[in-house]
């Protein structure tokens, strides 16, 4: 039998520990099945080689520092990565470190896209946004990569903004008004009226998709949604790491297919590299099972977005060897 292992980091252990232990436990049970563990994280030193990322909001929420780190990094060439969101600590991101953002003060959302603007302004000599900042923002971004953690528009019905309504409504209405303000900024004075960049570089896409609903425009609060709106290409997560892995050309030979996360629930699969994987198994007539640690989708749910199977194990070395053995014992044939 011809098992993948498309893994991930956690918070607990690395993508490459958790890979070696769960083989381990796989193989102590039936040990003549072939077990490959493909490094779906960009943790993994040879997906990450060659292609380095800059991740603006490393360490940090804050609009302004990332928007001082944005302008820097593309003076210096680099492409950069904007990682999903999340309105919950316990919500954990997949596939590319380190993972989801939050803000721990909610009140400072409206905020969010006036400061990173703000912040911008400053690192090219300016203290508003002015044309000629947005000239040299968009003529920088029409030549780089964004990879985006998830595929959620701005203002999607699972995005961030619709999660924060639903407890917030007054504070994600003005976010959402406030990024209409900048966004249209960006349109008026950056391409229609000076950039005029070509649909090589997205724009011509990100000009017919209504305001917040381009694919991965909600990462990093819609800083997504802005970039790509300049003119930067917007790569998913899962199509940068299927490129470097070359999962979908190793899962012509294989039975079965296991991905890992931290958490399972509509609201953080819809959108994200583990939905990609159902996706890619259906078209490969291939069951696919996932490893949690916790788990809120209902069995509905999980049959609607193609999950054969999905297992509960702490996300650490123990847990992941546990489940090795555990799904040995179940799907081995």
């Amino acid at each position: 039998m011809q098992i993948v292992l498309a893994v991930t980091s956690t918070a607990s252990a690395s993508a490459k520990k958790l890979g070696e232990a769960f083989k381990a436990g796989w193989l102590g049970h039936q040990s003549q099945d072939q077990l490959q563990v493909i490094p779906y994280s960009y943790s993994y030193s040879e997906v990450a080689a060659n292609f380095p990322l800059a991740d603006i909001f490393a360490g940090t929420a804050d609009p302004e520092q990332a928007g001082k780190r944005l302008v820097a990094s593309l003076k210096a060439g680099n492409d950069i990565y904007l990682p999903p969101c999340q309105a919950e600590q316990s919500l954990q991101s997949e596939y590319l470190s380190p993972g989801a953002m939050a803000l721990e003060n909610l009140e400072e959302l409206p905020d969010f896209p006036v400061a990173f603007m703000r912040a911008v302004a400053r690192a090219y000599g300016k203290e508003t946004a002015d044309p000629q900042v947005w000239e040299n923002l968009g003529r920088t971004l029409g030549r780089g990569v964004v990879v985006t953690g998830s595929q959620k528009p701005l203002f999607s019905a699972s995005g961030v903004l619709a999660t924060v309504a639903k407890t917030r409504p007054q504070i994600a209405q003005k976010t959402k008004e406030n990024w209409e303000e900048i966004l249209g900024q960006a349109q008026k004075c950056g391409h229609q009226r000076y950039l005029g960049l070509s649909s090589a570089t997205g724009f011509g896409k990100a000009q017919e998709t209504q305001i917040g609903a381009l694919p991965g425009g909600g990462c990093a609060f819609g800083i997504g949604e802005l970039l790509g709106r300049l003119g930067a290409r917007l790569d998913f997560a899962a199509d940068f790491l299927d490129e470097r892995t070359r999962l979908p050309q190793i899962l012509t030979g294989a039975d079965l297919l296991v991905a890992n996360t931290g958490e399972l629930s509509p609201w953080n699969v819809s959108g994200s590299p583990l939905e990609h994987l159902c996706d890619i198994a259906s078209r490969f007539g291939l069951p696919i099972v996932t490893i949690t640690s916790e788990n809120n989708l209902s069995r509905a749910e999980a049959s609607g977005m193609g999950i054969d199977g999905i297992y509960q194990f702490p996300t650490d070395i123990s847990g992941m060897s546990q489940a090795g053995l555990r799904l040995a014992r179940t799907w081995s044939r």
